[in-house]
Order: C-alpha cells, then sequence, then structure tokens
C-alpha cells in the first residue's frame, strides 16, 4: 500500500516537476535549433562570384573548372558567352576551400585563350580562386 502523501508533499512534487519541465524546454530551445539548422560538412556549400570584362574585339566564350572535383560550370557541354565589353558576374556555388580557375577563349577559335581555355587544357598562374564566399576583382580578357 502507498503511503498517504500530505498536501505540502504533494505541491513540492509538483513545483519539482514544473522546475524539471521548465528546465527541459530551455534545454530543448537552445539545442534544437543548433541540430535543424546545422548543415552537415558534406552538404555545406558556399561560393565564390567572378567578375569578368570582355576587352577582346570578338565574342568570349567562359568556362569555370574545378581543380577538386569533377565539375564544370555551367557544365553539359555548355560555356557563357561574353558579347559585349561590360562587366559580368558569375556567382558559383562550390564547397570551402575548393579551387576553381577560369577558361575563355575566342567563340570558334580556342586557339586564342585566357586561362585555363577550353577544357581545362592549359596552365595558368592567376586564374584561379578559392571558394570562400568572396568575390574577384574585374578581370579583363584582353
Amino acid at each position: 500500500m502507498w503511503p498517504v502523501s500530505s498536501a505540502k508533499d504533494r505541491k513540492l512534487s509538483r513545483w519539482r516537476l514544473l522546475k524539471a519541465g521548465r528546465a527541459a524546454a530551455l534545454a530543448l530551445s537552445i539545442l534544437l535549433p543548433m541540430v535543424w539548422t546545422a548543415p552537415s560538412a558534406d552538404a555545406e556549400e558556399y561560393s565564390v562570384t567572378f567578375r569578368i570584362k570582355n576587352g577582346y574585339p570578338y565574342r568570349i566564350q567562359l568556362a569555370f573548372y574545378s581543380q577538386n572535383r569533377n565539375a564544370v560550370w555551367p557544365g553539359g557541354g555548355e560555356a557563357y558567352v561574353l558579347q559585349n565589353s561590360r562587366v559580368h558576374e558569375f556567382a558559383l556555388r562550390c564547397r570551402p576551400g575548393e579551387r576553381i580557375c577560369y577558361g575563355g577563349w575566342v567563340e570558334g577559335n580556342a586557339r586564342r585563350y585566357w586561362g585555363v581555355g577550353l577544357g581545362n587544357k592549359q596552365h595558368c598562374s592567376t586564374c584561379c580562386y578559392i571558394c570562400s564566399g568572396n568575390v574577384t576583382q574585374v578581370i579583363e580578357l584582353e
């Protein structure tokens, strides 16, 4: 048989239960947003924005190549086309620390190229940038 508790004991038990419930609610309000919003390392993405200007008298085709994985922007055998001398911005979603190089070539004549050229086949010393949420200076292709 259960011992008979006094009203004071019942009130004290309710107070302890309420206090424990408040502590649990506070802990959940702090921890749950961190669990739900924290991206996994694989899913984490950044961006790098290339600012490129066509200073050449003909149209330039342009692509961006990851040096860390098999990724190309825009991809699918396509290329961006710079038809005028305005500054064009290309915001690329990428992985933190990923090294991305630009490759440009004259439309219809890949022998005249900038950066790593068509298909990432050339070498360059200043055409690559690290993905870290950054924006490049204006890169003029002349």
